[in-house]
């Protein structure tokens, strides 16, 4: 899989040329939206839903995005994008192609346990084990009742117990 991560860090041409055309006060959500639309019309298994194919456009989706943001960064800042290094993990890597130098193994292993939490918080929660309490998601609270226009500004919403 790292070998698969670190070919797909090598960005198209055409690709780096669109970073280069946004404009630098692009905000970083916007450059990744796009560079993910603009990464699907490369891709010769876009269309395919065959599970070995979905596996593959993830694996490059994720070392592409990397390279492609830390690419548009340095893009912002009057740098040239770097190429990235086979001898790399994911985390130094990216670290490597936003900075211009290798990260310390100190600080490679802490972003590398930043990316595995944030992936973990953003996964679909699992069933906990028996007898173990569950607490509810912050999505599982009721929404708040409508408010009307003339309640604007006040609490119309009856107190709760807890």
């Amino acid at each position: 899989m790292s070998t698969a991560l670190g070919e797909a860090r090598r960005l198209p041409r055409d690709v780096l040329d669109h970073l280069r055309s946004m404009p630098r006060s692009a905000q970083p959500i916007d450059v990744l939206r796009t560079l993910v639309s603009l990464l699907g019309s490369y891709d010769r298994e876009a269309a395919s839903a065959d599970p070995g194919a979905e596996l593959r456009k993830a694996v490059r989706l994720t070392g592409a995005i990397a390279a492609g943001l830390a690419a548009f960064e340095r893009i912002r800042r009057q740098l040239p994008p770097l190429e990235p290094r086979a001898d790399l993990g994911h985390a130094a890597s990216f670290l490597w192609l936003l900075q211009g130098e290798p990260p310390d193994k100190l600080a490679a292993r802490a972003f590398d346990v930043a990316l595995v939490l944030h992936m973990e918080h953003s996964s679909t929660p699992r069933p906990s084990p028996r007898g173990s309490p569950r607490r509810p998601s912050p999505t599982s609270t009721p929404p708040s009742p409508p408010r009307s226009p003339r309640s604007r500004g006040r609490c119309t919403a009856a107190p709760t117990r807890r």
